[in-house]
């Protein structure tokens, strides 16, 4: 079990931290006009796509890089439109393509269409694994963890070995998902989702995690084993994470066995 690279940051530095770090990686896979990053959504993430916007603009090589690149999406509501603005498209767009001037072809997310409508292959893949396996895999997948551990929208009990799917979302998830919505209603009940075995296939991963909410589900991921009670856990098997934490995400930490 290899060890995560960890990093306990204030919060006004999170975001700059976290994307500058993601910034140099980019460059640690070989061609960047290549490049394929896998994506997450959420508050934490606006902060790091604000500086990767931002330093795309100062650096010319990042940003032929970041307007070149594949995206994958780790998921997405099932009845939201692209144009939704709370449909993770939208954010994706809104946050990271639209600013850099990046093709909206160039993302791709979990949907019907790649997850549920196509035939699988014989070992259970879905049409979107395939599509990011043909492109040579996913050099860097950035994700959070959600307060009840899960990784993208893979819920507790889920296996380390799934692949894209539609799920049904955690009672706490929807929950916890209630304030980007006017009313709890509006909030979806299912998702699709990458599964955890393409995202361990990725090269590299960095999670990015804050606020005193996620502090349970980090120290769990953390310092105890990998296991479907917490699927961010999983990362552990994972021989290239780096986790970014700000202090509140980290209180809960027991060791100082991570460097």
């Amino acid at each position: 079990m290899a060890k995560m690279k960890l990093f306990i940051v204030p919060s006004a530095d999170f975001a700059t931290t976290a994307g500058d770090y993601v910034a140099r990686r980019m460059f640690d896979f070989g061609d960047a006009v290549s490049f394929v990053l896998g994506t997450a959504t959420g508050g934490t993430m606006e902060g790091i796509y604000s500086t990767l916007v931002g330093k795309a603009r100062r650096d010319s090589d990042l940003g032929l890089c970041l307007r070149t690149a594949h995206y994958f999406g780790m998921d997405e509501y099932v009845g939201l439109e692209p144009d939704n603005p709370q449909s993770y498209e939208f954010f994706m767009k809104k946050h990271l393509l639209a600013p850099l001037g990046t093709p909206t072809r160039n993302l791709k997310l979990p949907s019907e269409k790649t997850v549920l409508a196509s035939p699988l292959a014989e070992d259970g893949r879905s049409v979107y694994d395939q599509m990011i396996f043909d492109v040579g895999g996913i050099d860097l997948q950035l994700a959070g963890i959600g307060e009840n551990g899960h990784l993208a929208f893979n819920e507790p009990g889920s296996m380390r070995t799934s692949w894209a799917r539609r799920v049904e979302l955690a009672p706490g998830t929807k929950e916890a998902n209630a304030r980007f919505f006017s009313n709890s209603s509006e909030v979806p009940c299912e998702a699709y989702t990458m599964g955890i075995q393409t995202i361990l296939r990725a090269k590299s991963v960095v999670l990015c995690a804050s606020g005193k909410k996620k502090a349970r589900a980090v120290q769990r991921m953390i310092e105890g084993r990998p296991g479907s009670d917490c699927p961010a856990s999983f990362l552990l098997d994972h021989g290239d994470v780096t986790v970014f934490l700000d202090w509140d995400a980290a209180s809960d930490l027991r060791s100082g066995l991570y460097t």
